[in-house]
């Protein structure tokens, strides 16, 4: 399978309370009005999944302590997009253009 690489311009927000292993948050990332991702954070160092892609989603998954980092790029950087390598071993959410140096973010 190729690299798949989805773009997308605006995301939801789930935070979950539960006692049972499923993912306590999750963001679900847009390219209009087309789902196009799935981010997941998870408790447990375990329970993180593989990336893959379902449904032609990129689902990329997370611990728990990364969903502030994770919130902080979605809401300050553009435009973004997911990539997934094409072994499935690794994925990622990626600035899709160069950022200038010094910009002050």
């Amino acid at each position: 399978m190729p690299n798949v690489i989805k773009e997308f311009d605006a995301y939801t927000v789930q935070y979950t309370s539960s006692k049972e292993d499923i993912s306590l948050a999750s963001i679900s990332c847009f390219n209009g009005t087309e789902w196009v991702g799935l981010l997941t954070f998870w408790e447990r160092k375990s329970s993180v999944r593989e990336p893959s892609v379902i449904n032609g989603r990129i689902t990329l998954s997370y611990t728990l302590d990364r969903f502030s980092d994770v919130l902080d790029l979605l809401r300050n950087e553009e435009p973004l997009q997911l990539f997934l390598h094409s072994g499935n071993t690794w994925g990622s959410i990626m600035t899709k253009d160069r950022e200038p140096v010094g910009e002050g973010e």
